[in-house]
């Protein structure tokens, strides 16, 4: 939320599903009632300490994204939370609940993990002391795309909160996410300054922090950039859009951006095409 802007007012879970017409990712329409539709946290709730989820950014998912995504939120709660130096104690301990909470939802991102010649000892800065660290490489293709399609539920999320509806099926999204130290400073920096405003949840004296935020920008309309940061460990840079004036110029844009030679970058339709497959790859 930058400066000027109003508090969002905490909603309840009939007030959000009440103002529903159609499901935040997808285009299945909420009929009358609010069968096959629940509230949807996103970033969800085990993102933050204790649960302790300031209110705002929820919206009206169908139970097939709402459910079919649950492996990627875990995967993405997991890589948030490690740190290349030191971690608070509570992330240690929840640490370990994510790391069962994987095995069960995304068992193949848990295999991947698993592989020991993956670790490789490293040096590693942080304010000009050199500690050592075991380098851990998320390159598996169930990592890539877990985090893809946590990604696209975040540009998606964003584009909602901002624009204050579900993205249009016609519209583009365009993501990168980054682990730990993965974002090089000069591609932050150039991404921030096209970003002004500064964002997270806040409710009362609660305030997400570095567990959530992001720098946006947005003509309020049909487009919404985002680079959002979780526990300064998961960085998603987020371009989301279904104006007719933005869609086929970014797309042509973007795609050199994307491919295997860009690892964690994605161009994607609306929709989370696939997702009922994602537990098998």
């Amino acid at each position: 939320m930058h400066m000027g802007e109003a508090k969002q007012k905490s909603r309840s879970r009939k007030e959000i599903l009440d103002a529903a017409t159609r499901c935040v990712y997808c285009d299945r329409q909420k009929e009358e009632g609010s069968q096959g539709f629940d509230v949807e946290h996103m970033p969800p709730r085990g993102m933050f300490k204790d649960k302790q989820r300031p209110s705002g950014w929820e919206f009206a998912s169908c139970v097939r994204c709402n459910s079919c995504t649950s492996g990627a939120d875990a995967v993405a709660q997991l890589v948030a939370l490690i740190d290349p130096v030191n971690s608070d104690p509570w992330k240690v301990s929840k640490f370990s609940k994510l790391i069962s909470s994987v095995s069960i939802k995304a068992p193949s991102v848990a295999r991947e993990l698993r592989l020991p010649h993956k670790a490789q000892p490293k040096l590693y800065s942080r304010n000009g002391l050199l500690h050592q660290v075991a380098e851990l490489h998320a390159d598996g293709p169930a990592m890539k795309a877990h985090l893809n399609v946590f990604s696209a539920k975040m540009a998606m999320a964003t584009f909602a909160n901002y624009i204050g509806r579900p993205i249009g099926m016609s519209g583009m999204i365009y993501t990168q996410w980054y682990l730990n130290i993965g974002m090089p400073l000069d591609a932050y920096h150039s991404t921030l300054a096209i970003m002004p405003n500064f964002g997270q949840l806040e409710q009362g004296k609660n305030v997400s922090g570095k567990q959530f935020n992001l720098n946006y920008n947005t003509d309020k309309k049909s487009i919404v950039a985002g680079c959002i940061s979780f526990h300064g460990n998961l960085s998603i840079v987020t371009i989301a859009t279904d104006g007719d004036d933005f869609v086929s110029p970014l797309t042509d844009m973007l795609t050199p951006l994307t491919g295997e030679h860009r690892p964690g970058s994605q161009m994607t339709r609306p929709g989370l095409e696939g997702i009922e497959n994602l537990g098998s790859i």
